[in-house]
Order: C-alpha cells, then structure tokens, then sequence
C-alpha cells in the first residue's frame, strides 16, 4: 500500500471492477500521506462493500475515481497542540484522519468509465 500512495497504482484499471481490501484505517497507511500533502491524488469510488466472514476482508466495488488534494494528515496519537499534562494525554483516542478536497483534474491519458469523479483525460496529438 505504501507504494501505491508514493508511486501509484503502475496497471491498468478498468470500472466498474471489484477489489479486495481491508477494511478499516491503518496508521502507518495514512502516515504515508503526510509525503502527499498538496498533491492531487487518485481515489477510488465505490458503492457497496460487501464483507467476508471474519471481517477482516472486504469487497469494494469500484464505480470511478475522484481526484482528491491532500490537505492535513493526522495518522494517531493525542492532540499535542493542546495544553494537557501526560495524564490527560494517555486518556485521549487515537484520531486517523486526512483532509482535503475534491478538485476538477485534467490529465493527459486514459482514464475508463461512465462514473463523473471530476476527472477529466485529454490526448494529445501532433
């Protein structure tokens, strides 16, 4: 996964498709993104989540993609902005979190599917 959030997907995609996954958030997967902040990213899109016994696996399906710029990215641990002594530290949960925005992006490419993410593909010819 860390690859993927520095480098990228590097196969083709085709949606709508479906994908296996975890579900959850996994700290060091969102502290990946603090390399990201003011990039504009790929996300996928999905509709339904269809979970495996046990729960530690799930079936995304995937309808698109949206092209998401990083913004702030909180990956654990308490508030330490915050005025608190140690004590108060310890009590407070962990928050995983990344924020941003949707953007309209253009890129050169191709880019499948019927799903409207905002992402927009031009060719360029000679």
């Amino acid at each position: 996964m860390r690859d993927w959030i520095n480098h990228g997907y590097q196969g083709p995609i085709s949606v709508p498709c479906n994908i296996e996954g975890n579900p959850g958030t996994i700290a060091s997967d969102v502290d990946e993104f603090n390399n990201r902040k003011g990039d504009v990213v790929y996300v996928p899109l999905y509709d339904t989540v269809s979970p495996h016994a046990g729960g530690t696996k799930a079936t995304y399906h995937i309808v698109g993609f949206a092209a998401f710029k990083v913004g702030e990215v909180k990956s654990s641990g308490a508030d330490k902005d915050k005025d608190k002594d140690k004590e108060d530290k310890d009590k407070t949960p962990s928050e995983k979190y990344i924020t941003g925005q949707f953007v309209r992006y253009v890129t050169v490419g191709e880019f499948g599917g019927t799903f409207d993410g905002g992402v927009r593909v031009v060719h360029l010819s000679q």
